[in-house]
This record gives structure tokens, sequence and C-alpha cells, in this order.
């Protein structure tokens, strides 16, 4: 695939992106990791290379049987396990290193969704961000309700209520208010007064002209 730039995609016979070309010739290569994933083959993106043959990005998954942290989605804190099993888990990104080696680690709940992101993990100074959800509605219909930043500041996210009359509320439309049976009354005519008659017109006097004498 060409951009009007002249920039060019190129994939593989699976669909997943191989490399990137622009006009002068730079290419940036894409290498990934083939094996099971939910009992079928998978590739996952490992690391991408840039025209001078470094790897400017480097991914980890979390994998089947190491040791691991969570969060625990009703205390809302950091623990530890061991012999990972848990499939919510196994195969998300667990840290992302790019070429400088500054490295973002990812810590998530025990159903899979991001609970903790350290930018800079390892570092003297890293930053540590807090994601909080409301799962009250179930796993479908899950909801980010609070943030916190690296400096302990929590951001809410509040949303708005499903109306009361959608018909998909709670899966129950609302009953419509149903019409009385008694007709109201009919309203007796007034009587009228008949209409006055008119007379015709007079008719006009002719005028006479007296005889020349």
């Amino acid at each position: 695939m060409t951009r009007p730039d002249r920039t060019q995609f190129f994939f593989d016979c699976t669909g997943y992106l191989s490399s990137i070309e622009d006009n002068n010739g730079n290419r940036m290569d894409f290498t990934y990791e083939v094996r099971k994933s939910q009992n079928k083959p998978t590739k996952f993106l490992r690391y991408i290379t840039d025209p001078t043959g470094r790897q400017t990005l480097t991914i980890d998954y979390w994998a089947k049987g190491q040791d691991y942290s969570y969060i625990d989605d009703t205390t809302w804190e950091k623990k530890t396990g061991t012999g990972l099993t848990n499939p919510h888990i196994i195969d998300h990104v667990k840290s992302i290193k790019d070429i400088s080696g500054r490295t973002l680690t990812l810590t998530y709940t025990d159903k899979g969704l991001l609970g903790e992101l350290i930018d800079g993990a390892g570092s003297s100074q890293p930053k540590v961000f807090g994601f909080r959800y409301d799962a009250t509605q179930g796993n479908k219909n899950v909801k980010l309700v609070k943030v916190t930043d690296p400096r302990g500041h929590a951001t809410d996210l509040a949303y708005y209520d499903t109306p009361q009359d959608d018909p998909k509320s709670n899966g129950h439309s609302r009953p419509l208010p149903t019409a009385s049976a008694t007709p109201p009354p009919t309203p007796t005519p007034t009587p009228t007064e008949p209409p006055a008659s008119r007379s015709a017109p007079p008719s006009p006097t002719p005028k006479t002209t007296p005889a020349a004498t």
C-alpha cells in the first residue's frame, strides 16, 4: 500500500505489517514471535528496527507460568503471584522499552483491565499511574471511573445515566400511559338567533328633466 507521499506499507501473507519504507528508502521493520494463544497460532510484535538497524521498541508479554503482579479490583492494591494461569492476563503487554532504555510496565486486574502503568520503571523517579473501574453492570459494561497521576491526584469520571424511558434500559421498556375508557362528554350546542332578514335595497328614483319652454 502506498500513500500519496510515496510512503509504502508492506504486509506478510497473514496480514501483519512487516515494514514501512518512505520515499527516500528509509525502512522500518517489524519483527514478530509466533506462538499459540488461546489454542491458535498468533503473532506477537517483539521489536521494531529503524533504518540504521537499531531496535527502537522492544515489547514483552505476560506468559503462562511466570511470576506476576496484578491489581486486586476489590481493594485496588497491587499483589504478586506465582505460576500465572489467568487467561485474562496471559499474552497482555507486560513492558515496552525504547531505544534509550526507558521502560513502561503494565499491570492488570484479575479481569484483564489495565490497573497500573509505570513510566520509567526501574529508574530513580518512576511515574506511576493508577486506574479504577466500575463493574457493577457486569464485565461487558465496565466503566473507567478514576485515574490517579504520579503525584497522587485523582481524576474521577462520571457517566450519563440511561434515560428511564429508553426501551433498552435494563432490557425492559417503560409502559406507556393508557387512554381513559370513558369518552369525554359531548358539549351541548348553544341555540343561536336566526339571521335577520335583509330587505332589498330601495330602487333608485329616476331623475326628471323639466321641458324647455
